[in-house]
């Protein structure tokens, strides 16, 4: 495994979900250093290498499940970093009742964020409960499943599978998902738009490589599966 540095301060480590029929999806776990800890975005389990240079980087202080589909290995990062707070979005706590959450998101992020790392849990699809994270020193997007950016499916039928989510091409695109567990549009657009607020420069993935450049608030907003205000304004409301 490696620990692949984003952008300052952002690391990732890459794995893969290996589905039947042979579909592989990367998965990728993200690491933010601030001055209060390491943030793990969407743990996933690592072997003892990439733990120690994690380590390296300083503590681990919370682990963070970013969404209802994204927290199948927190229970492995807490055996590696036991001190470490979980933080989850809503509705966590009861779809796994066996998991240990210190803290519901986003009102249990921790003071010592506050004008470095913003989050927002994006309303209207409560089946998602999607957590993203900007990191305002680098202007870094970190999502689980708001928008994919596969470039190299791993074979034919990955391929296939990210065509039929509407993710395919190797471009930053989100999933037709959203338009199936979307149950307050209003709510999701506007979320949608809040986030386009923020000045991104560069897009950490739950799936997929990072995409850096000018242009990247712009293709996010190109994205969304939903019309927006912003694209025919050209500017966040």
């Amino acid at each position: 495994m490696h620990l692949n540095a984003v952008s300052t301060d952002i690391w990732q480590v890459t794995t893969e979900i290996r589905q039947p029929g042979g579909v592989r999806l990367p998965l990728n776990m993200t690491v933010v250093r601030l001055s209060a800890g390491l943030v793990v975005v969407s743990p996933i389990p690592v072997d003892d290498l990439t733990a120690r240079k994690i380590d390296a980087l300083g503590t681990v202080s919370e682990l963070i499940a970013p969404s209802l589909l994204h927290h199948l290995h927190i229970d492995a990062a807490r055996t590696r970093w036991p001190w470490a707070r979980v933080l989850a979005p809503p509705g966590l706590a009861v779809k796994r009742p066996d998991l240990r959450v210190d803290g519901e998101l986003p009102g249990a992020a921790p003071q010592a964020w506050r004008g470095t790392l913003d989050l927002l849990v994006v309303g209207g699809a409560p089946r998602l409960a999607e957590t993203v994270l900007f990191h305002r020193a680098t202007g870094t997007l970190i999502c689980a499943d708001l928008v994919f950016h596969v470039t190299r499916p791993a074979n034919w039928r990955t391929r296939f599978v990210l065509w039929l989510m509407g993710v395919g091409g190797g471009r930053v695109a989100q999933s037709r998902a959203w338009r199936l567990l979307t149950t307050d549009r209003n709510r999701v657009c506007a979320d949608f738009e809040h986030i386009l607020g923020w000045p991104v420069r560069c897009i950490a993935f739950g799936h997929g490589e990072p995409y850096g450049g000018a242009d990247a608030r712009e293709r996010l907003a190109r994205a969304f599966v939903f019309p927006l205000h912003t694209l025919s304004t050209g500017r966040a409301t």
